[in-house]
């Protein structure tokens, strides 16, 4: 019906997920077009609206959450491109079918008065006079409570006709009259902010013969664009929701095991097994469930990939504020819990090919609740409220850790709050599964952006302190002039990765990647053992960093001192001059330099300026780490020759590129660089920025824990040097401009 090409605009509010249930239609008169002709501000019946009430600049709200009963909520979005929130929707209907579609009139005659109905888009529900004098809301539309007729505001306005935008009473059909009831009382409502609160008013059916002005409400049109696109997302979620129903008609576990019982004692034969009604719900509505569900999710971020299970670019606001309208949260809780509930074994699922439809639908359900929290504190809350349903099925082979993760990321508020259990919890399942996600969690909720260092205490207390033996193990052998780096994970059947052998390329989807950059972000259902290890390396090298950010002293500690990790300064110094190495690995070796060492004391920043009047000399900065003999069995490695080594290589190093090349066979960004050369070049701009920072690139050299002396000359042909090449980075024409052209290249 809708893609019809005789019927425009055309759309379906009610969905199923099978083709053999189909959906209840309204039947609506083909109108002339001289019936429409300047009247398109005329509301006519199954037209949608909000309902406004002028007086106290509230809308007509309904949230079955909230409270059981519609209220007038608050706000200043009156203007037209205001985007009207999903709980202040209503249809108006006809109470007959015939002339469904027809003008909605103000009549008062006996003979000619117009009975409506007032429905929730959102929720299905009808408007009701309840007994009591209140407003309650039904799903019995043919309840006579429902029947509802307006009254004009203006005496001497057409009663035949209801503009949108006109003022009018909203009156039940035996007489009561909806108005604000200013002294009830509005502790029953679940308001989300104690705010919100000051914001409600309750609603009496008053019956009256002179009614306050002040109790007119106004129909607000909507813009069919933003209604067209609520509609669409509502019949979507209509599918998942008629997929729960589906669900919800059959036997809990308990009941099905002693229907089954008695059925294999009385007629004495192989029972059905428990997961059969589930798998046979899943196989009927699979089709557009996959559907409905991928569309949401591709559509709640902006990008190119069409895979719904790897799209990731920038969040889609409007949607996600929409679907947290809907109730879509509380809707995948169900659609994700209920399987289990209804017989599946949890156990079973796993590399299952019976049970593949299943997972899949339950995995782009997590995908969509990932997607709707990304970025989106308010949307992360509600997710987070189901935290223990999204953690008993963590290690099931369901793709719930990056759901988990879009929760905590980036968002202070929540990470400030996080408990020990989660943490201890993901430790214990990388016990029985060196996951690589598993890592990524522990890793991302250390910073947000900034080091959070009660995080980074936990996870560095029962990771490196209490299960080090979960880390991968690191070992350098000499190679003639060049190094081995052997990698292993303890308790691993596979044989130490030699990763010289990681740096090559990849063909993906036409486009050549390096390979450890691809191992690193392709999805983990299509790497094998060996690169599952690469890619647990990877990431626990660069948890490492944000461990140490920030100079917490408890993490650095931990790290420095665990030999099998290679963290001393001679040997991560040595791993990123090997050209052997994949570049991803290299560039994370950068960052552990530039977190364990140069940046691991207070420095005191040294402007690179010949000369300054100071007032006052500065006495030096202790450093908070303390390396004494006394406060540990070892002492904490150091770098004892002011980096010098390191400053060297970098000048060399940072002016090839990471090995990027144009056409000619020139270093720079405009041939086709790749995902890990560039991360190389990223880490070594940091901890150049870092060095000049702090001093190191001075004619004498400072001190490592940055003691304060007397300010020294810049060197400046090395800071020329590390200039020119940041330059090049940046200038991405072939040919140079011309000299007096404004927007020439700087020469050096």
């Amino acid at each position: 019906m809708i893609n019809h090409p005789y019927i425009e605009s055309g759309q379906e509010l009610n969905a199923a997920s099978a083709d053999h249930r189909p959906t209840m239609f309204r039947a609506l008169l083909f109108t002339p077009l001289e019936n429409v002709k300047d009247k398109e501000n005329v509301l006519k019946a199954e037209d949608i609206v909000s309902f406004y009430h002028k007086q106290q600049g509230a809308y007509l709200h309904y949230d079955p959450d909230s409270s059981p009963d519609p209220y007038f909520y608050q706000s200043a979005r009156v203007a037209s491109k205001s985007r009207k929130k999903c709980f202040w929707l209503w249809k108006v209907e006809n109470s007959t079918v015939l002339n469904a579609g027809e003008n909605v009139c103000a009549n008062e005659h006996q003979d000619f008065k117009k009975i409506y109905r007032i429905k929730h888009l959102v929720t299905n529900m009808y408007l009701i006079r309840k007994e009591d004098g209140g407003l309650g809301a039904t799903k019995l539309y043919d309840d006579p409570r429902t029947r509802f007729c307006f009254k004009h505001f203006v005496k001497n306005a057409d009663v035949n006709l209801v503009g949108t935008g006109d003022m009018s009473f909203l009156r039940a059909d035996t007489g009561e009259y909806v108005t604000v009831d200013l002294e009830a009382d509005k502790n029953d409502v679940q308001a989300s902010q104690l705010s919100d609160r000051s914001r409600i008013f309750k609603i009496k059916m008053r019956k009256q013969e002179l009614l306050p002005d002040s109790d007119a409400l106004m129909m607000m049109p909507l813009r069919q664009t933003a209604l067209k696109g609520i509609v669409q997302v509502r019949r979507m979620v209509l599918v998942m929701l008629d997929f729960k129903e589906q669900l919800e008609l059959l036997p809990d576990a308990d009941i099905r095991q002693s229907q089954n019982k008695l059925s294999q004692s009385s007629l004495n034969k192989s029972s059905i097994r428990p997961e059969d009604g589930v798998l046979e719900v899943v196989r009927s509505t699979y089709n557009l469930l996959h559907k409905s569900l991928s569309k949401l999710v591709v559509n709640l971020s902006w990008g190119e990939n069409p895979d719904p299970m790897a799209r990731d670019g920038i969040p889609n606001r409007l949607l996600q504020k929409i679907l947290r309208e809907l109730k879509v949260v509380q809707l995948v809780v169900d659609i994700v819990q209920l399987p289990f509930k209804k017989g599946v074994s949890i156990d079973m699922v796993a590399g299952n090919d019976e049970f593949k439809q299943m997972v899949t639908i339950i995995n782009l359900s997590y995908r969509l609740l990932k997607q709707m929290a990304k970025q989106n504190l308010a949307n992360a809350k509600v997710v987070l409220n189901y935290l223990d349903v999204w953690r008993a099925q963590l290690g099931k082979g369901i793709l719930v850790t990056p759901t988990i993760k879009e929760i905590f990321d980036g968002k202070f508020e929540l990470l400030n709050n996080m408990n020990v259990e989660v943490i201890q919890h993901f430790v214990d399942l990388l016990q029985r599964d060196k996951a690589p996600q598993y890592i990524d969690f522990l890793m991302s909720v250390c910073v947000s952006p900034e080091p959070l260092a009660k995080v980074q205490n936990m996870v560095g207390t029962e990771l490196l302190e209490k299960n080090s033996h979960l880390l991968p193990r690191c070992k350098l052998e000499p190679a003639g002039n060049r190094i081995r780096l052997l990698v292993d994970i303890p308790g691993s059947n596979l044989s130490a990765l030699d990763l010289k052998d990681y740096k090559k390329t990849v063909e993906v989807r036409g486009r050549t990647q390096d390979y450890a950059g691809w191992v690193l972000n392709a999805p983990l259902n299509e790497l094998n053992p060996e690169q599952k290890v690469l890619r647990y390396f990877i990431r626990c090298s660069n948890m490492y960093g944000r461990l140490a950010l920030g100079r917490n002293q408890h993490t650095l500690r931990l790290l420095l001192f665990n030999k099998e990790l290679c963290l001393d300064y001679d040997s991560l110094l040595k791993i990123v001059q090997e050209s052997s190495l994949p570049y991803l690995v290299r560039a994370r070796f950068f960052t552990l330099i530039e977190r364990l060492y140069v940046d691991r004391d207070p420095q005191i920043t040294s402007p690179s300026v010949a000369r300054t009047r100071v007032w006052s000399k500065c006495v030096a900065e202790e450093s908070d780490l303390d390396m004494s003999v006394q406060a540990a069995a070892a002492t904490i490695p150091v770098c004892t020759n002011g980096f010098r080594d390191l400053l060297a290589f970098l000048l060399k190093a940072l002016p090839e590129m990471a090995d990027c090349k144009n056409e000619e066979g020139k270093p720079s960004l405009n041939g086709e660089p790749r995902f890990g050369q560039l991360e190389m070049i990223k880490a070594m701009i940091s901890i150049c920025s870092t060095l000049i920072d702090f001093g190191f690139w001075q004619d004498k050299q400072k001190s490592t824990a940055g003691a304060a002396s007397a300010p020294q000359a810049p060197n400046y042909q090395n800071l020329t040097s590390i200039l020119k090449a940041l330059f090049s980075i940046l200038e991405t024409r072939e040919k140079p401009a011309d000299h007096g052209d404004a927007g020439a290249s700087i020469y050096m």
